[in-house]
């Protein structure tokens, strides 16, 4: 039919003027795998809690359940729970002046903590680990994406998506008073089709706001005879654990306490006023059933090309080839060289390396990426 002939042509005509991006592949061959990386989210279904309440005596804020997008949305709901509080503070005078305790020290524990001391708040920091946590794992990709939010909910999570996109957006820029540019970069983001249906990999509430361009249709080439037709997205690359250094260092200088110790009880905490930040602890401390673990896997690579041929990130979803249905892959220049990945297997809670999720990360990244680009011989 005429209509349908007329569908042929415009899919040809867009696949004729799709700009052809060459990009340099990450090298997957043995010697370039330098370790595993396991970690778990803190999942949370429906939606992350954001609330606060009067409890046994104890003023108590709640943020937690972020799933993968707690960098996404660290500072959107860091003020969220602050604006919470201060709110709290003019039914309950009670409880003004009185000292804070930031129970967890995942990036949001550590946010919360630095922007309450920011305002003039005595603040006191407590988890059982400040190093190596999940939030220092993260692969950084900024998609306000990684959770269950059910869609009632999914208008309040856009606009805390995009007041953390904000604040974001000034440190990329050097115009934040605590962080400098180093810390966050703009970035190519590449995403297939299958990868970006429904909220264009979380990037779907930036586009609607304008404050991203929407995505081009282009054709990357990896110049080894491996070419995909995808969608170029403009997004930020956060350097998760360089943050989460900066915000140790921000806390030491302010004389900001951090205690290492387990939370076994909310209200048998010393202080009055409690922002519980526990992300999977939460589980038990607030006896929330509705939290659960999100497992993830993602391989660090090595002797990668220099880092500035790998200024992308990529997201694809392939066809695994023994029935378990689509499998993410993607690959995130995560300091020092690389990352690719990945899982989002919920209700897992392990950590384990010799997990064979890594070896499947790995033979499809493989089978996506191919071999090194062919060079010409001088």
């Amino acid at each position: 039919s005429t209509q349908s002939t007329w569908g042929a042509v415009n899919r040809l005509e867009v696949k004729m003027i799709r700009r052809r991006v060459h990009l340099v592949p990450p090298r997957l061959a043995p010697e370039n795998v330098k370790g595993f990386i396991a970690c778990v989210r803190p999942g949370r279904n429906e939606v992350f809690h954001l609330a606060s309440e009067v409890r046994s005596g104890k003023l108590i804020v709640h943020n937690y359940g972020h799933g993968g997008a707690g960098w996404t949305i660290l500072f959107g709901c860091v003020f969220e729970s602050i604006r919470m509080y201060e709110t709290m503070l003019s039914a309950h005078p009670e409880y003004q002046g009185r000292r804070i305790r930031v129970v967890g020290a995942g990036c949001i524990g550590l946010c919360t903590a630095v922007e309450l001391k920011r305002r003039g708040y005595d603040v006191v920091v407590s988890a059982k680990e400040f190093e190596d946590t999940t939030s220092h794992k993260a692969g950084g990709l900024l998609a306000i994406a990684s959770m269950k939010t059910a869609p009632e909910h999914q208008s309040r999570v856009d606009k805390l998506g995009l007041e953390s996109w904000h604040e974001w957006q000034k440190i990329v820029d050097g115009q934040h008073d605590l962080f400098e540019s180093k810390y966050a970069q703009y970035i190519p983001m590449y995403a297939s089709t299958s990868a970006a249906e429904g909220d264009h990999c979380g990037m779907k509430a930036l586009i609607d706001a304008k404050v991203v361009p929407g995505p081009e249709p282009v054709e990357i080439d990896f110049g080894n005879g491996k070419k995909y037709d995808m969608l170029e997205y403009k997004t930020v690359l956060m350097h998760c654990a360089h943050m989460m250094t900066r915000f140790a260092e921000i806390l030491r200088e302010s004389h900001v306490p951090m205690e290492r110790k387990v939370t076994h009880s909310l209200p048998a905490e010393e202080e009055a006023v409690i922002f519980n930040c526990t992300g999977l602890g939460a589980y038990q401390l607030n006896n929330d059933t509705m939290v659960t673990p999100v497992q993830g896997h993602l391989v660090a690579l090595q002797n990668q090309p220099p880092m500035t041929e790998l200024n992308y990130i990529l997201c694809e979803d392939m066809t695994s080839k023994d029935g378990m249905g689509k499998e993410p892959i993607y690959f995130i220049p995560k300091g020092p060289e690389g990352i690719v990945g990945g899982t989002f297997i919920a209700n897992m809670n392990s950590s384990d390396l010799s997990d064979p999720n890594f070896q499947r990360i790995l033979e499809r990244s493989r089978n996506f990426f191919g071999g090194s680009p062919v060079r010409a011989k001088l």
